[in-house]
C-alpha cells in the first residue's frame, strides 16, 4: 500500500485507496487533519498534531510550529534546550501520520507520496524526501499540491465526466491551504 500525504504547513492529512475507493484516514482522535505541530512533553517526549497544539498554550519555548516553511534551508530549530533541523521536524509529522494509518489499516506502511508547494526548489523537494526517510517511508514521488487538488477533483468526478456527451471540459481547481493558494487549469 502507497500512503498519499498532504503534508501542510499548518495541517496535515493522509489517504490511500480502499475498494477502488479514496479513505481519509482519521487520526487517533479521529479528525481528517492533524496539526502540523511538533512539541515537547514535560517529560521530554515528542508531541506531534493535536496533543502538541494544546503544549503550545503552556510551552510555547517547547513547540515548533510551520517547519515547512524553513525547508532546504541551514537554519536550526530552538527545541526544549537542544535545536534540530526541519526536516526532523517535518519526520515526526510524517512518522505521526504513518502510525495513525498503520494502526486505521491494520498494517505495515512503507511507501508514500507526498504533496508539495508547486514552487519548492529542488533544496526543499530533496528536504521532503529526507524527512519522509527519518520517518522510515520510502517517498515514491512528490506532488505538487495543486496537481494532486487537480488529479484529485478529476478522480471524483471521472464517472460523471465519462458519461457527459461533452467530451472535453476545462476546469479551473483552487488549492487553498493553510501556507498556501495555488490554482491549477485542468483540460480534460
Amino acid at each position: 500500500m502507497i500512503l498519499g500525504i498532504d503534508l501542510g504547513t499548518t495541517n496535515s492529512s493522509c489517504a490511500c485507496y480502499e475498494a477502488d475507493e479514496l479513505l481519509i484516514i482519521p487520526n487517533e482522535r479521529g479528525g481528517r487533519t492533524s496539526p502540523s505541530i511538533v512539541s515537547l512533553g514535560e517529560e521530554g517526549d515528542i508531541l506531534v498534531g493535536e496533543s502538541a497544539k494544546n503544549q503550545a498554550l503552556i510551552r510555547p519555548e517547547h513547540t515548533i510550529r510551520h517547519a515547512k516553511r524553513l525547508l532546504g534551508t541551514s537554519v536550526r530549530i530552538p527545541f526544549g534546550k537542544s535545536e534540530i533541523d526541519p526536516e526532523e521536524a517535518l519526520s515526526y509529522i510524517l512518522n505521526k501520520l504513518k502510525h495513525d494509518a498503520e494502526h486505521y489499516m491494520n498494517c505495515d506502511i512503507q511507501d508514500a507520496v507526498i504533496t508539495v508547494p508547486a514552487y519548492f526548489s529542488e533544496l526543499q523537494r530533496r528536504a521532503v524526501k529526507e524527512a519522509g526517510k527519518r520517518a522510515g517511508l520510502q517517498v515514491r514521488r512528490l506532488l505538487n499540491e495543486p496537481t494532486a487538488a487537480a488529479l484529485a477533483w478529476a478522480w471524483s468526478h471521472k464517472k460523471k465526466l465519462d458519461s457527459s456527451e461533452n467530451t472535453e471540459q476545462t476546469v479551473l481547481v483552487y488549492d487553498l491551504g493553510g501556507g498556501t493558494f495555488d490554482v491549477t487549469v485542468l483540460k480534460m
